[in-house]
């Protein structure tokens, strides 16, 4: 398959039939999938990998039908032929991939699998240290090279202070709380 519509046609003629990886039960990956085959309106298996690499060696080969990662875990394989990148899970195309569209360009609505990372600390940490900090940080994501890496590593830089951050979580647990209890999501093994 060349395109997103031809994969979603193709999975819309065989409900239950695909398969897709991820690393694991509740990892962005299994979340993010559920969100795509609601999104576009397919009926998807879930395959948990404990070791991502098995999980790629099995997309290679066919034993799994798709997987949504991010960029960079898959790029080498997208140009070198062996995977083919059919859409962008972002608000934008990709740097590393400029040819293939969005999602949301596709016309299947919006579709954000990015993931937020923030730095915490202890509750009572001094404000004078909190202040520090923000401020290495804001000069680190000012620094060209750190930007270059933390981009490579499929990473977009963005500077928030403790408001935006908690307004961050309270709006992505909500989010993803109503992900897991509609597609009847368990943690197991606890």
């Amino acid at each position: 398959m060349k395109t997103l519509d031809e994969f979603v046609n193709y999975a819309k003629s065989r409900p239950g039939q695909l398969l897709y990886g991820s690393t694991g039960n509740g990892s962005p990956g299994h979340l993010n999938g559920e969100v795509f085959a609601k999104l576009v309106g397919i009926k998807a298996v879930h395959v948990p990998y404990r070791v991502g690499g098995q999980g790629t060696t099995d997309l290679l080969v066919g034993r799994i039908h798709f997987w949504l990662a991010q960029i960079p875990t898959r790029l080498e394989q997208v140009r070198n032929g062996q995977l083919r990148a059919l859409a962008v899970a972002g608000s934008e195309r990709s740097p590393d991939l400029p040819d293939v569209p969005t999602v949301k360009e596709l016309g299947y609505g919006d579709f954000d699998a990015s993931s937020t990372y923030a730095l915490f600390a202890p509750t009572g940490l001094p404000s004078d240290v909190i202040s520090k900090l923000y401020d290495e940080i804001k000069n680190a994501l000012g620094d060209e090279d750190v930007v270059k890496k933390l981009r490579a590593a499929g990473l977009e830089p963005k500077l928030m202070d403790s408001a935006q951050v908690t307004k961050v979580l309270q709006d992505q647990i909500v989010r993803w709380a109503q992900v897991v209890k509609a597609a009847n999501i368990k943690i197991t093994g606890q």
